[in-house]
């Protein structure tokens, strides 16, 4: 991610239209887990390996342990990719909240929102709520919010009619299943006005 910043800022067909003092990222599961990253938060291999141990089905346990993912011998898991020119952060239900360093807590200067999707349906791998690893209050000055009714998958773009059942009947995770009522346009919709209103931008 930094290398693409770099890539821009390089480029003058780019460069000109960036204010370098409102850099921001948002980014989504895996994605927030790497915009916390780019943010100054560190990961902690070890801790991550223990919860699994405990919880080996969880959603950020089970893909990774099936492939043979030991997190404290996975290269940068634990790396410090801090990009001093991210002033600002949207994370949508980030993975590995609960691994996080706490030094790294403190090291933080990028302003952070942390967005959780849903509540009776939320996945609590991704929780930064205080039922979950509560990263949202253990983080100094972090906002946070919830948008519901959702899933965590309610933030992938819909899906093709009948694409539920084929996933059902492959075993694959339910990435078109939706919690009763939820129009997914409409949740991305009100994403996209918190999002924007999180970096304070005009819509």
């Amino acid at each position: 991610m930094s290398e693409a910043l770099d890539a821009v800022l390089a480029d003058r067909a780019f460069s000109g239209h960036v204010d370098t003092g409102r850099v921001s990222v948002v980014g989504f599961s895996l994605g927030g887990t790497t915009a916390l990253n780019l943010a100054g938060l560190r990961f902690d291999g070890a801790t991550q390996d223990m919860r699994c141990a405990i919880a080996a089905e969880a959603a950020d346990c089970g893909f990774f342990l099936r492939g043979g993912v030991v997190f404290a011998d996975a290269p940068g898991f634990a790396a410090d990719a801090r990009d001093k020119r991210i002033a600002h952060v949207v994370a949508v239900d980030p993975g590995f909240g609960g691994a996080v360093v706490e030094d790294s807590l403190h090291a933080v200067t990028s302003a952070v929102t942390l967005i959780n999707l849903g509540e009776a349906h939320r996945l609590p791998a991704v929780d930064v709520g205080p039922r979950g690893n509560d990263l949202a209050a253990r983080l100094p000055g972090a906002r946070y919010q919830v948008v519901a009714p959702a899933s965590h998958f309610t933030f992938l773009a819909p899906c093709e009619a009948g694409a539920a059942r084929i996933l059902a009947d492959e075993a694959e995770d339910p990435i078109c299943t939706d919690p009763p009522g939820v129009d997914r346009r409409a949740v991305h919709a009100h994403l996209v006005d918190t999002i924007a209103a999180a970096l304070e931008l005009a819509r």
